[in-house]
């Protein structure tokens, strides 16, 4: 009798936006108060994800989240330096990733 055994390691599910509070792309007006952009995204696999936010490649904010049935992250923006900026987010499941980035204009108040 012959066995055969297929050792092939599983498939990856990647990550899944559900919302974000900007479209991907979309400018982002900065009032003077400041303004939170908020985005929700599920890992099918349940892997835990990694949400790592940056303006123009400087890291800002890196947080795992465990697996769950959607998991949201929020950034925070202030200030008229961020003007002409941009603001990106890499959603990770250390396998594969989704990113996304929005230009960033200060409009004050």
């Amino acid at each position: 009798m012959l066995l055969l055994l297929s050792c092939a390691e599983p498939q990856n599910i990647p990550p899944e936006l559900q919302t974000s509070t900007y479209a991907d792309g979309a400018t982002i007006e900065i009032p003077t108060v400041g303004l939170d952009v908020e985005v929700t995204a599920d890992d099918p696999d349940g892997d835990p994800l990694l949400f790592s936010w940056t303006i123009d490649g400087v890291g800002l904010d890196s947080e795992e989240q465990p697996g769950a049935s959607s998991t949201t992250s929020i950034c925070t923006l202030y200030g008229a330096y961020l003007d002409g900026s941009t603001l990106a987010l890499l959603i990770s499941d250390r396998v594969d990733a989704i990113g996304l980035s929005w230009p960033l204009v200060y409009v004050g108040d």
